[in-house]
């Protein structure tokens, strides 16, 4: 009982730390459409016209609790207007937050790793095709309440543990509510809905820009309805999210999600016996993604139908999964390992206004695009990116390193170098201390046909410019100490390059 009072107690003080702002709201501009969008904290809008607890006459009031744990979460909610009232607002989204223990707003050095979760169809606020359609007097109208049932209490006990502890998320998590089916948009649509918009405009002025949320750190799962919409809103803005994870829930387009997410970090859960989507559907999603060279992962429950999502929640990895994904991480296509002969590819998030790939710490003249093709230089290896906002990142380096085992044989074509070297006599020119270089044919020859290689064969960046049609000084400078081959292609001819 003491630890329960203790962790109650602990959410308590973080969120009066977040009170001491006040119950406020934040105005944005659309000009577009002349609306102001306003995010509210400590609020929830609803349409509910009951005599009951809570009553909203102005629309902004308070969500009528569900559950034992419900006050953890605390109430949020963003809505547009064109005449500044909540009254008659034209959209709106409620979420309901929960911030880990200690958490303090007015401490700007920390950042929060974000989980966004979308709810399925049950837990709408208004109707649910078939099922349920609230009159505006029902409590569960508009509640943000409803939209806890599934995870809810699962993410609230994560948040409360000690960052030690394999179950833990350290971090913020959000649950919004749709009004209809679990749906916020237009699957089929490649731009966002006033649902998606207030969402992801939450997400980035209010979680990220004001309560400290990390934008390498979000990472987004829903189930069912939920997992639909994920689909669909994380190929509008693939660049916000570090990971999605969808439960019982395929893209509308296989071809356009797999080349859109195809270096997103991903993990399906599907259940064997569903239906709806078939596990056959979710495999060819999986196959879609693995055939242009992604890694997502399948997870399936051979005997469960379409509710993976407890079992999902149980996974010991299912937070730590997601903790230790970023968004500065680049996808490398296979092993960041060479032999000679071979090239690597590296990916990053589309999305991005701008990409420049470097290379041991300077810029490469290569398109800006979200993949390096063809490396086969060893080095380390990163990407500067332009968000949509303009504002400029750096991934994390990949250092290239040699394959262990690389078979070198020589006779192999032209392409392939075999560092053992022949015809000693022409070997050195002069001294192979110096850090430059010259070498001399008894015959004319091009620059283009010079290559500087490791002892394994590996490609090595070594200036090199002509002296004579003869002869070539090579700058060896910025290189390691070591063995190198020079190998000049066309002639078979060998050279031993020496840094002391």
């Amino acid at each position: 009982m003491r630890s329960a009072i203790n962790e109650k107690n602990r959410c308590f003080i973080a969120w009066r730390l977040l009170v001491l702002i006040g119950a406020t709201a934040l105005l944005f501009a659309d000009p577009a459409n002349g609306q102001t969008i306003h995010y509210d904290s400590g609020y929830t809008w609803r349409a509910y016209t009951g005599t009951t607890a809570p009553t909203c006459p102005d629309r902004l009031c308070h969500h009528y609790p569900m559950y034992t744990w419900d006050s953890y979460y605390k109430e949020f909610t963003a809505w547009k207007s064109s005449d500044g009232l909540a009254n008659s607002a034209s959209a709106f989204i409620n979420f309901r937050v929960i911030f880990p223990p200690g958490y303090n707003i007015h401490d700007n050095s920390r950042k929060y790793p974000l989980i966004i979760m979308l709810h399925g169809a049950g837990e709408s606020g208004r109707e649910w095709t078939g099922y349920f359609n609230y009159d505006p007097s029902d409590t569960h109208y508009d509640n943000n309440g409803g939209n806890l049932a599934n995870g809810g209490n699962e993410h609230r006990i994560a948040v409360a543990k000690p960052a030690s502890d394999p179950g833990s998320f350290p971090g913020i998590v959000v649950f919004p509510q749709s009004s209809y089916n679990g749906t916020w948009g237009d699957p089929a649509s490649s731009t966002l809905s006033e649902g998606e918009e207030l969402l992801i405009g939450f997400i980035e002025k209010q979680l990220v820009g004001r309560y400290h949320a990390d934008i390498n750190r979000i990472a987004i799962h829903g189930l069912s309805n939920g997992a639909d919409a994920l689909w669909a809103l994380a190929q509008k803005r693939p660049d916000l999210f570090a990971a999605i994870l969808p439960m019982a829930g395929i893209p509308k387009d296989f071809d356009k999600a797999s080349t859109i997410l195809l270096t997103t970090p991903i993990r399906l859960y599907q259940g064997g016996i569903d239906t709806n989507p078939a596990p056959t559907a979710a495999q060819d999603v999986i196959t879609a993604f693995v055939s242009k060279g992604g890694n997502p992962q399948f997870i399936l429950y051979p005997l469960l139908g379409h509710g993976v999502w407890n079992s999902a929640y149980k996974e010991l990895d299912f937070f730590s999964w997601m903790l230790a994904k970023d968004k500065r991480k680049i996808y490398v296509f296979g092993s960041p390992e060479l032999c000679p002969g071979q090239s690597l590819r590296f990916g990053f998030s589309a999305n991005m206004l701008s990409y420049q790939w470097t290379k041991d710490g300077k810029d490469i003249a290569v398109p800006k695009e979200r993949y390096l093709e063809n490396i086969n230089f060893l080095g380390s290896y990163t990407v500067k990116f332009q968000r949509p906002n303009g504002e400029w990142d750096e991934s994390f380096p990949v250092k290239v390193v040699q394959k262990a085992g690389c078979a070198i044989t020589t006779g192999m074509d032209s392409d392939t170098v075999a560092v053992t070297v022949e015809n000693d006599n022409d070997a050195v020119y002069p001294n192979p201390a110096k850090d430059k270089v010259v070498i001399t044919l008894r015959e004319p020859f091009e620059l283009s046909s010079l290559r500087v290689v490791s002892v394994q064969g590996l490609p090595i960046q070594a200036p090199a410019e002509k002296t004579s049609d003869r002869s070539a000084e090579v700058d060896l400078t910025e290189l390691s100490k070591g063995l190198y081959v020079l190998h000049v292609r066309g002639n078979s001819r060998f050279f031993k390059l020496v840094k002391e």
